[in-house]
């Protein structure tokens, strides 16, 4: 869609905010690859680090041009998608 190749969503399976981020993505027909951190301490930590994001979900978009951006959580997202592509969550 629009210039974005695919989302990472980084997650624990029992997170609802990460849940809705995937129902988000899924439902809006964007690619995405879903990583769950439950069982890796060393990879949550690793992309704490390396995104300066403290809390999940973790989402990252890959843009078709090759760029590489940090999202943010939940609502960084779904603000994403209504600014870039006039997407919004139904309440």
């Amino acid at each position: 869609m629009l210039g974005v190749k695919y989302f990472e969503v980084y997650a624990w399976a029992t997170c609802s905010w990460c849940a809705r981020a995937v129902n988000l993505l899924k439902e809006n027909g964007f690619e995405f690859t879903l990583i769950l951190l439950d069982n890796s301490d060393t990879r949550h930590h690793e992309i704490k680090k390396a995104t300066g994001w403290e809390t999940v979900p973790i989402v990252i978009v890959h843009r078709l041009n090759g760029e590489v951006e940090l999202i943010g959580g939940f609502t960084d997202l779904a603000a994403h998608l209504k600014n870039e592509y006039c997407i919004g969550e139904e309440e």
